[in-house]
Protein backbone atom coordinates (compact mmCIF):
# COMPACT_ATOMS: atom_id res chain seq x y z
CA UNK A 1 0.00 0.00 0.00
CA UNK A 2 1.24 3.49 -0.84
CA UNK A 3 0.70 6.66 1.16
CA UNK A 4 -1.75 7.83 -1.52
CA UNK A 5 -3.89 4.73 -1.04
CA UNK A 6 -3.69 5.21 2.73
CA UNK A 7 -4.98 8.79 2.31
CA UNK A 8 -7.76 7.54 0.05
CA UNK A 9 -8.75 5.01 2.68
CA UNK A 10 -9.04 7.73 5.32
CA UNK A 11 -11.20 9.82 2.96
CA UNK A 12 -13.42 6.83 2.13
CA UNK A 13 -13.89 6.24 5.85
CA UNK A 14 -14.94 9.89 6.23
CA UNK A 15 -17.49 9.35 3.45
CA UNK A 16 -18.76 6.08 4.97
CA UNK A 17 -19.13 7.44 8.49
CA UNK A 18 -20.27 10.92 7.52
CA UNK A 19 -17.77 12.39 9.99
CA UNK A 20 -14.34 14.00 9.61
CA UNK A 21 -11.51 11.56 10.18
CA UNK A 22 -8.22 12.35 11.95
CA UNK A 23 -5.13 12.88 9.85
CA UNK A 24 -2.92 13.24 12.93
CA UNK A 25 -3.47 12.21 16.53
CA UNK A 26 -3.06 15.77 17.81
CA UNK A 27 -2.75 19.22 16.22
CA UNK A 28 0.78 20.42 15.57
CA UNK A 29 -0.09 24.12 15.64
CA UNK A 30 -1.13 26.34 18.50
CA UNK A 31 -1.60 30.08 18.94
CA UNK A 32 1.14 31.58 21.09
CA UNK A 33 -0.72 34.81 21.70
CA UNK A 34 -4.22 36.24 22.01
CA UNK A 35 -6.28 35.72 18.85
CA UNK A 36 -7.24 38.43 16.39
CA UNK A 37 -9.11 37.59 13.19
CA UNK A 38 -9.22 39.55 9.95
CA UNK A 39 -11.33 39.29 6.81
CA UNK A 40 -10.88 41.31 3.61
CA UNK A 41 -13.32 42.01 0.80
CA UNK A 42 -12.49 43.73 -2.49
CA UNK A 43 -15.02 46.18 -3.94
CA UNK A 44 -15.67 46.68 -7.66
CA UNK A 45 -13.48 49.79 -7.62
CA UNK A 46 -10.54 47.77 -6.30
CA UNK A 47 -10.66 49.13 -2.75
CA UNK A 48 -10.27 46.66 0.12
CA UNK A 49 -12.54 46.58 3.16
CA UNK A 50 -10.96 45.08 6.27
CA UNK A 51 -12.93 43.59 9.16
CA UNK A 52 -11.15 42.81 12.44
CA UNK A 53 -12.48 40.99 15.50
CA UNK A 54 -11.20 39.41 18.69
CA UNK A 55 -12.95 36.59 20.57
CA UNK A 56 -15.90 38.02 22.46
CA UNK A 57 -15.46 41.49 20.95
CA UNK A 58 -17.28 43.54 18.34
CA UNK A 59 -16.22 43.54 14.69
CA UNK A 60 -14.62 46.72 13.35
CA UNK A 61 -14.97 47.25 9.59
CA UNK A 62 -13.61 50.04 7.41
CA UNK A 63 -11.67 50.67 4.22
CA UNK A 64 -7.92 50.10 4.14
CA UNK A 65 -5.64 51.56 5.35
CA UNK A 66 -7.91 52.78 8.19
CA UNK A 67 -9.28 49.25 8.46
CA UNK A 68 -5.83 48.02 9.51
CA UNK A 69 -5.76 50.19 12.65
CA UNK A 70 -7.42 47.56 14.92
CA UNK A 71 -4.46 45.30 14.11
CA UNK A 72 -1.90 47.79 15.41
CA UNK A 73 0.35 47.42 18.46
CA UNK A 74 0.65 51.05 19.45
CA UNK A 75 1.04 50.95 23.22
CA UNK A 76 4.28 50.05 24.93
CA UNK A 77 2.77 47.18 26.94
CA UNK A 78 1.80 45.28 23.77
CA UNK A 79 5.31 45.36 22.33
CA UNK A 80 6.46 42.57 24.60
CA UNK A 81 3.95 40.11 23.16
CA UNK A 82 2.28 39.51 19.81
CA UNK A 83 -1.22 38.53 18.86
CA UNK A 84 -1.93 35.46 16.72
CA UNK A 85 -3.57 36.41 13.44
CA UNK A 86 -6.41 34.15 12.28
CA UNK A 87 -7.57 34.22 8.65
CA UNK A 88 -9.72 31.85 6.62
CA UNK A 89 -7.19 31.09 3.88
CA UNK A 90 -4.08 32.38 2.10
CA UNK A 91 -6.16 34.55 -0.24
CA UNK A 92 -7.17 36.56 2.83
CA UNK A 93 -3.52 36.81 3.82
CA UNK A 94 -2.64 38.08 0.34
CA UNK A 95 -5.39 40.72 0.46
CA UNK A 96 -4.18 41.89 3.87
CA UNK A 97 -0.65 42.22 2.52
CA UNK A 98 -1.93 44.16 -0.48
CA UNK A 99 -3.71 46.56 1.89
CA UNK A 100 -0.53 46.86 3.97
CA UNK A 101 1.66 47.68 0.96
CA UNK A 102 -0.84 50.33 -0.14
CA UNK A 103 -0.58 52.09 3.23
CA UNK A 104 1.42 55.33 2.86
CA UNK A 105 4.50 55.63 5.11
CA UNK A 106 4.10 57.82 8.15
CA UNK A 107 0.33 57.49 8.55
CA UNK A 108 -1.28 56.22 11.73
CA UNK A 109 -1.87 52.77 10.22
CA UNK A 110 1.80 52.30 9.27
CA UNK A 111 2.64 50.16 12.30
CA UNK A 112 -0.41 47.98 11.67
CA UNK A 113 0.69 47.55 8.04
CA UNK A 114 4.19 46.57 9.19
CA UNK A 115 2.67 44.05 11.62
CA UNK A 116 0.72 42.52 8.73
CA UNK A 117 3.98 42.14 6.80
CA UNK A 118 5.49 40.37 9.84
CA UNK A 119 2.52 38.00 10.05
CA UNK A 120 2.79 37.19 6.35
CA UNK A 121 6.48 36.37 6.80
CA UNK A 122 5.72 34.15 9.81
CA UNK A 123 3.09 32.28 7.77
CA UNK A 124 5.96 30.86 5.68
CA UNK A 125 7.28 29.06 8.78
CA UNK A 126 5.48 25.73 9.39
CA UNK A 127 4.57 25.34 13.04
CA UNK A 128 4.41 29.06 13.74
CA UNK A 129 2.09 30.20 16.51
CA UNK A 130 1.87 33.76 15.17
CA UNK A 131 -0.51 33.02 12.28
CA UNK A 132 -3.28 30.44 11.96
CA UNK A 133 -4.80 29.88 8.54
CA UNK A 134 -8.03 28.24 9.66
CA UNK A 135 -8.68 25.95 6.69
CA UNK A 136 -5.06 24.76 6.62
CA UNK A 137 -5.11 24.11 10.36
CA UNK A 138 -8.28 22.04 9.96
CA UNK A 139 -6.88 20.18 6.93
CA UNK A 140 -3.70 19.33 8.82
CA UNK A 141 -5.80 17.89 11.64
CA UNK A 142 -8.71 16.18 9.86
CA UNK A 143 -9.96 14.77 6.55
CA UNK A 144 -13.37 15.39 4.94
CA UNK A 145 -15.09 13.11 2.44
CA UNK A 146 -15.02 15.87 -0.20
CA UNK A 147 -11.49 17.29 -0.73
CA UNK A 148 -12.91 20.41 -2.42
CA UNK A 149 -14.87 21.24 0.74
CA UNK A 150 -11.67 21.45 2.79
CA UNK A 151 -11.02 24.96 1.47
CA UNK A 152 -14.25 26.30 2.98
CA UNK A 153 -14.56 27.42 6.60
CA UNK A 154 -18.33 26.91 6.46
CA UNK A 155 -18.00 23.34 5.15
CA UNK A 156 -15.60 22.48 7.96
CA UNK A 157 -17.88 23.93 10.65
CA UNK A 158 -20.92 22.10 9.28
CA UNK A 159 -18.98 18.82 9.12
CA UNK A 160 -17.93 19.33 12.75
CA UNK A 161 -21.50 20.03 13.81
CA UNK A 162 -20.80 23.66 14.68
CA UNK A 163 -22.96 26.64 13.74
CA UNK A 164 -21.58 28.83 10.96
CA UNK A 165 -21.35 32.47 12.08
CA UNK A 166 -22.92 34.95 9.69
CA UNK A 167 -19.99 37.31 10.29
CA UNK A 168 -17.14 36.34 7.94
CA UNK A 169 -14.50 37.46 10.42
CA UNK A 170 -15.92 35.33 13.25
CA UNK A 171 -16.10 32.11 11.21
CA UNK A 172 -12.32 31.40 11.18
CA UNK A 173 -12.22 31.97 14.94
CA UNK A 174 -15.00 29.41 15.36
CA UNK A 175 -13.13 26.87 13.20
CA UNK A 176 -9.87 27.33 15.11
CA UNK A 177 -11.77 26.79 18.35
CA UNK A 178 -13.41 23.65 16.94
CA UNK A 179 -10.18 21.93 15.90
CA UNK A 180 -7.76 23.21 18.57
CA UNK A 181 -8.20 20.21 20.90
CA UNK A 182 -5.55 21.29 23.40
CA UNK A 183 -2.84 21.81 20.80
CA UNK A 184 0.61 22.72 22.09
CA UNK A 185 2.36 23.47 18.83
CA UNK A 186 5.79 22.57 17.49
CA UNK A 187 8.66 23.21 19.87
CA UNK A 188 11.58 25.21 18.54
CA UNK A 189 9.76 27.81 16.41
CA UNK A 190 10.63 31.00 18.30
CA UNK A 191 7.96 33.51 17.30
CA UNK A 192 8.58 35.63 20.39
CA UNK A 193 12.20 36.26 19.44
CA UNK A 194 11.16 37.26 15.93
CA UNK A 195 8.49 39.58 17.34
CA UNK A 196 11.05 41.35 19.51
CA UNK A 197 13.34 41.64 16.48
CA UNK A 198 10.48 43.12 14.46
CA UNK A 199 9.62 45.69 17.16
CA UNK A 200 13.26 46.73 17.49
CA UNK A 201 13.68 47.07 13.74
CA UNK A 202 10.46 49.03 13.28
CA UNK A 203 11.30 51.45 16.10
CA UNK A 204 14.74 51.95 14.54
CA UNK A 205 13.18 52.93 11.21
CA UNK A 206 13.71 49.71 9.25
CA UNK A 207 12.10 49.99 5.80
CA UNK A 208 9.88 46.91 5.75
CA UNK A 209 8.52 47.87 2.32
CA UNK A 210 11.90 47.57 0.63
CA UNK A 211 13.58 44.38 -0.61
CA UNK A 212 15.63 42.28 1.79
CA UNK A 213 19.37 42.62 1.81
CA UNK A 214 21.35 39.57 0.70
CA UNK A 215 22.14 38.73 4.34
CA UNK A 216 18.52 39.14 5.47
CA UNK A 217 17.30 36.98 2.57
CA UNK A 218 19.80 34.23 3.41
CA UNK A 219 18.88 34.30 7.11
CA UNK A 220 15.17 34.22 6.22
CA UNK A 221 15.64 31.25 3.90
CA UNK A 222 17.55 29.33 6.57
CA UNK A 223 14.85 30.11 9.15
CA UNK A 224 12.13 28.78 6.84
CA UNK A 225 14.12 25.63 6.12
CA UNK A 226 14.71 25.03 9.84
CA UNK A 227 11.01 25.51 10.59
CA UNK A 228 10.09 23.05 7.83
CA UNK A 229 12.49 20.45 9.21
CA UNK A 230 11.16 20.89 12.75
CA UNK A 231 7.59 20.50 11.52
CA UNK A 232 8.43 17.38 9.48
CA UNK A 233 10.11 15.85 12.53
CA UNK A 234 7.12 16.67 14.72
CA UNK A 235 4.85 14.98 12.19
CA UNK A 236 6.91 11.80 12.33
CA UNK A 237 6.56 11.80 16.12
CA UNK A 238 2.77 11.77 15.76
CA UNK A 239 1.51 8.15 15.95
CA UNK A 240 -1.26 8.59 13.37
CA UNK A 241 1.03 10.29 10.85
CA UNK A 242 3.78 7.75 11.51
CA UNK A 243 1.29 5.02 10.59
CA UNK A 244 0.78 6.72 7.22
CA UNK A 245 4.51 7.22 6.67
CA UNK A 246 5.12 3.48 7.10
CA UNK A 247 3.38 3.00 3.76
CA UNK A 248 5.54 5.70 2.18
CA UNK A 249 8.71 3.96 3.40
CA UNK A 250 9.77 6.86 5.64
CA UNK A 251 9.08 5.09 8.94
CA UNK A 252 10.32 1.61 9.77
CA UNK A 253 9.20 -0.28 12.87
CA UNK A 254 11.96 -2.41 14.37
Amino acid sequence: MTAQLFDLGVRLRAAATGRPQPRVARPLWAPRGALVAAHCARADDGSITVSVARPGGATATSLAPTGLLPLAHDDESSRGAFECLVVADRLQLALLMEAAKATPPGVKADRAAATVAWWVARADHPGTGAVLIATEAARQRLVLADPDAEGSVGAWLRALGRPVPADHVEAPLALVDAVADGAKGVEGVDDQREWRRFCTGYDAGYNWRGPDTAVAAAVGLRAREDASELFARALLDDPAWAQRERFAGRVVVG
